[in-house]
């Protein structure tokens, strides 16, 4: 019998990757949101 867990593995590890560039493009945003209320505060 032969085990799938290099698969399992592989599968977390691109679902761990999709996490993580989905974390730093909503962080990427919020920093741009601050920074741009910093320039220009609301009127």
């Amino acid at each position: 019998m032969r085990l799938r867990r290099p698969r399992v593995i592989l599968q977390c590890h691109s679902m761990r990757t999709e996490l993580v560039t989905t974390l730093k493009r909503q962080a990427t945003e919020l920093l741009s949101d601050i920074e741009r209320d910093k320039v220009s505060p609301p009127t």
